[in-house]
């Protein structure tokens, strides 16, 4: 493994959740600085986000697990977007069984199961939905994308309710959500209106 690569081979790994490069990448170069932002310079210098916040965005709970093991610390203050990887925590992350969620999530919107999706907007309440993902280097659309793709706008609005953004970008469609939003289309279903009756 080229030393030039070192750390961006690692930090790419825990991108997209290839754990096992993870395990190796730690195990062979000894402790990396996981609590501390890394910069890189091309041109200008950039900030790079904390590993275990980037997996837990992600949704690479394996990951995750195995860096807190590591010694990266859920309270440890990411400079590059100003929260700890605690906040980024599923509801139940100390039982869940590692799972991709988001994969999870959109294979519940594929099979138009409402009832799993808001199952799983409930237990996942920080799911990122406006996060484009990237699970075994293949690029997955937004929920929120797919949802209107598939004619389920009932998830749609379900969606929108729990922070899904019509303006995000989608990177896998190259375009904004709002682009996919069929004509007509209201993100709350409309109250009926009580007094509409009266007088008939």
């Amino acid at each position: 493994m080229s030393e030039s690569y070192y750390p961006f081979d690692f930090l790419a790994a825990v991108e997209r959740g290839d754990l096992a490069t993870v395990e190796a990448i730690y195990r062979r170069r000894g402790k990396l600085p996981l609590n501390v932002n890394l910069t890189y310079a091309c041109g200008a210098t950039f900030l790079l986000q904390l590993p275990l916040v980037t997996a837990l965005k992600r949704g690479h709970y394996a990951v995750a697990r195995f860096l807190i093991a590591c010694g990266a610390d859920l309270d440890a203050k990411c400079r590059k977007c100003g929260k700890t990887p605690r906040e980024f925590l599923p509801r139940d992350f100390d039982t869940a069984s590692g799972f991709d969620l988001v994969r999870d999530l959109l294979d519940k919107i594929k099979a138009g199961d409402a009832a799993g999706v808001a199952a799983f907007l409930e237990t996942y309440p920080n799911a990122m939905l406006n996060e484009n993902y990237i699970v075994g280097l293949k690029s997955h659309p937004l929920p929120l994308v797919l949802a209107f793709r598939r004619g389920r706008l009932d998830i749609a609005r379900m969606l929108i309710a729990n922070g899904a953004k019509l303006d995000a970008w989608c990177k896998k469609s190259d375009k904004y959500v709002r682009e996919f939003m069929p004509a007509g289309f209201a993100p709350a279903e409309a109250e009926p209106d009580d007094n509409e009756n009266i007088g008939q």
